[in-house]
């Protein structure tokens, strides 16, 4: 299938559900090589392999990222990263054309933007004028979408809220129930293939004008105060303990942003401080609104 049909499949709204899983990524391996290596490609099979993953994720029967088993969720349980399948998306740009994207030709991209109406009514999700969802993504029931941008491989949760001038990166991993408020950026990431991208467990809010990259991983339940920066290497300081940890928001704590001192000519550097840690029964003020979701 050419890239202008899957441009008209996805605007007809048939996308199938994956099939072959195993056959499939042992397919994206073998054509991730031969690209690298400069082998002979197959190219109506090469556009045929990267249809099916682009519909996998969109659909969502496959994801970038892969949780650990239901009974392993603490903290420390290592989540997987699918290689495939970031492989899949770098190589759609080798093999795929640009083209002429949306209803007044305004944009020249390679992958379309998502036109999902029918599954979209069919699964309660609202998406606002204004919102560009590429094909790729994934989006659970009764999400609602406002004016935002959300790049191919992220996965957004059921019931999630991604709100105005909110920027979801590629292969990011957003769950369920989740508010990520106004002009809120969640770091993409391709490369290094291995690399896990920005994972936000089910339950989260994330306040207003907060950035979270580089393959950060917040917690189930927790809370980002408006204006919270994460990135790999910043210090998340436990406010009762002091026990300093980066990379990780563990899960029910509640984020606010604060600084450290240096020691040094009396300079602070920033810092993200856990203010304390909820309960799960809890209900947090920043609960969501079931009626926006019906």
């Amino acid at each position: 299938m050419t890239e202008h049909g899957l441009r008209e499949k996805v605007q007809d709204g048939m996308v199938p559900k994956a099939e072959g899983y195993n056959t499939l990524m042992s397919d994206l391996t073998e054509l991730w090589m031969a690209t690298e290596n400069g082998g002979t490609l197959d190219e109506t099979h090469a556009k045929s392999c990267l249809d099916q993953a682009l519909d996998g994720l969109t659909d969502g029967s496959l994801c970038v990222v892969q949780s650990p088993t239901p009974c392993d969720h603490s903290d420390d349980a290592p989540w997987s990263v699918n290689i495939p399948l970031k492989q899949a998306i770098l190589m759609v740009f080798r093999f795929f054309n640009t083209a002429e994207q949306g209803f007044s030709s305004l944009w020249w991209d390679k992958i379309p933007l998502l036109l999902g109406q029918e599954k979209w009514k069919k699964d309660g999700t609202r998406v606002v004028p204004g919102a560009f969802i590429r094909h790729g993504a994934y989006l659970g029931k009764s999400c609602i979408i406002m004016p935002s941008f959300i790049n191919m491989g992220a996965h957004v949760g059921h019931k999630t809220m991604i709100d105005g001038g909110a920027h979801i990166g590629s292969c990011a991993f957003i769950g369920e129930r989740c508010h990520i408020s106004a002009n809120v950026t969640i770091g993409g990431v391709l490369e290094p293939l291995q690399a896990l991208p920005v994972i936000i467990e089910d339950e989260v809010f994330v306040g207003a004008g907060c950035q979270v990259v580089e393959g950060v991983h917040v917690g189930k339940g927790s809370i980002l105060a408006s204006g919270v920066v994460l990135t790999s290497s910043t210090k998340v300081i436990d406010r009762a303990t002091g026990k300093q940890i980066a990379g990780r928001i563990p899960a029910y704590s509640v984020i606010i942003p604060g600084t450290y001192a240096s020691g040094h000519y009396g300079l602070s550097i920033a810092c993200a401080i856990i203010a304390k840690t909820r309960q799960p029964e809890e209900s947090p003020k920043t609960a969501l609104t079931d009626a926006l979701r019906v």
